[in-house]
């Protein structure tokens, strides 16, 4: 299988120890509150609430986490600096400022590499894998040998469906894998249903509506009557357009979806251009535009064109992506705070884990609350009145254009 040597990751370590087994610790631990912590009740209770105080590995040793990136994406960046911090919010690490010069998965590990930032939780960048979307699987195989000889892991953090395919495939795997920043996971195929991962040394953050409501959301504030959206006709882009979403809300509010399916999702010198083409078709039929994920948008830096076409036809826009693409000149899209919390759920969900609570045993469903960011600068260019109680009620709230 050409996933085999992942295998190989987090079932060796230095020193001879065995990273899967290593997990056992004192019944003395408490959680919150100082309420005595009973790990078998917490594994057999896994909707509880509650987390563990810090502890260390049997011998006095660190957690290891390894973390496998399907690519170069800020969302994976962004949720595991929200991990690392939700860390420290619930006492497992220490106090810790993250330099904003550091803005790639790859810096945070370096980083994280030389920093004690914890005595319980180790990121190393021995343990860290960039799939490259898929490309770097085959060169990564002598590293991931090496790596698992020098360094065990005792849980993998994956981050995007390449990652969270690559662990799927695997009928049994040793050590707990926790999956995050997959726009669809039932779609990707890698949980079997939202209440259930399918296997049971996974667990993923799901949250089913999140796209429905952020189309409610926007058509709320709007109002619109006919929405344009722009997606590659396959798999890949009607799951990164959120197009099932789209069309279930717009049934459900009666407003009419005007499309443009004529883009590619894949790296090509035409993919640019297409899609603003695409914008333009788009924009001189619907009253409002929603943007999903398309691979013009993560992998080519086109924002501006995509701002200046809006501008042009004085659309209003919401981005599903949130907060960066907001900052790019993008009107409305949900703000970073649902990324904090996410990070406090897994924070959570993770200590249960080194608890001994089985990762298919532990809930999925994570509804983040609907937090808007707004861009004053584009909603004064295309002449859209933002209503002071919106303002008032937004997380973030950008004046400039990046």
């Amino acid at each position: 299988m050409r996933y085999f040597l992942l295998l190989l990751l987090l079932v060796s370590c230095s020193g001879g120890e065995n990273p899967g087994k290593d997990t056992t610790v004192s019944r003395e631990n408490k959680i919150d509150k100082g309420t005595p912590m009973d790990f078998a009740r917490l594994a057999a209770d896994p909707q509880n609430e509650s987390y563990l105080a810090p502890f260390k590995k049997e011998g006095g040793g660190k957690f290891r986490l390894a973390v496998v990136v399907s690519g170069s994406y800020w969302e994976f960046f962004d949720h595991l600096k929200s991990l690392v911090e939700a860390f420290s919010t619930i006492g497992w690490a220490n106090p810790i400022t993250i330099p904003k010069n550091i803005i790639t998965t790859e810096e945070l590990i370096n980083f994280l590499s030389e920093t004690d930032f914890s005595d319980y939780i180790e990121l190393h960048r021995s343990l860290y894998f960039d799939l490259k979307w898929g490309e770097n699987i085959k060169p990564m195989e002598l590293e991931l040998i090496q790596g698992a000889s020098r360094f065990g892991a005792d849980l993998v953090l994956a981050y995007g469906g390449v990652a969270g395919n690559t662990f799927y495939d695997l009928d049994q795997f040793s050590v707990p894998v926790v999956m995050d920043a997959i726009t669809d996971p039932l779609a990707a195929g890698v949980i079997k249903s939202y209440d259930d991962s399918g296997k049971d040394f996974v667990t993923c953050r799901v949250d089913p509506d999140q796209f429905k409501r952020q189309v409610r959301l926007f058509h709320d504030t709007v109002g619109f009557k006919k929405l344009g959206i722009i997606y590659g006709d396959g798999n890949y882009g009607r799951i990164y357009g959120a197009v099932r979403d789209v069309e279930e809300v717009a049934k459900e509010r009666g407003f009419e979806i005007v499309r443009n399916t004529r883009v590619k999702e894949e790296m090509d010198d035409q993919t640019p251009g297409m899609y603003l083409k695409a914008l333009e078709a788009v924009c001189q039929e619907a009253d409002a535009i929603y943007l999903g994920a398309s691979h013009a948008l993560t992998e080519y830096d086109i924002l501006p064109d995509v701002v200046r076409i809006l501008g042009k036809y004085k659309k209003p826009s919401f981005a599903l992506e949130g907060t960066i693409r907001v900052k790019q000149g993008i009107l409305f899209g949900i703000s970073m705070a649902g990324i904090t919390r996410s990070g406090i759920y897994n924070a959570k969900k993770i200590t249960k884990i080194f608890g001994g609570a089985k990762p298919r045993d532990l809930p999925q469903l994570f509804e983040n609350l609907p937090s808007i960011a707004i861009n004053l600068k584009t909603a004064s260019q295309i002449g859209y009145d933002v209503k002071i109680d919106l303002i008032a009620g937004s997380d973030e709230i950008y004046t400039d254009i990046h």
